[in-house]
């Protein structure tokens, strides 16, 4: 599993696209793969985001995740956890990055 640190700003529209690659450098077969991706704060409500709602979208074998700014606008938390996992066609799961997510929080508010 590979850990990566990623951050955005409480409230923002923000994302992040992963190459997925085999061990030999080749590209990795997605075809008909879901994808999910949890962000837990110690306190505060756990972020879902997958394939089956949307927010997860997959070309080839880039993943992009694309988190929303209602997900996060009222959040109190400033660091979590996350995972991405995926579940293949054959109904095999494996984590493929984890790591620590940083919510900047911003000042201004959208009216």
């Amino acid at each position: 599993m590979e850990n990566i640190e990623l951050e955005t700003v409480r409230g923002d529209d923000d994302g992040w696209s992963f190459e997925l690659l085999e061990d030999d450098e080749s590209q990795s077969d997605l075809t008909g793969s879901r994808f999910d991706m949890w962000i837990k704060p110690k306190k505060g409500e756990l972020i879902k985001l997958s394939t089956e709602t949307g927010e997860i979208t997959v070309n080839q074998n880039i993943v992009t995740v694309t988190i929303s700014h209602d997900k996060t606008q009222q959040a109190k938390w400033e660091f979590a956890t996350w995972d991405l996992q995926c579940t293949s066609q054959q109904g095999l799961i494996q984590t493929l990055a984890g790591g620590g997510f940083t919510l900047i929080h911003d000042v201004t508010e959208a009216e």
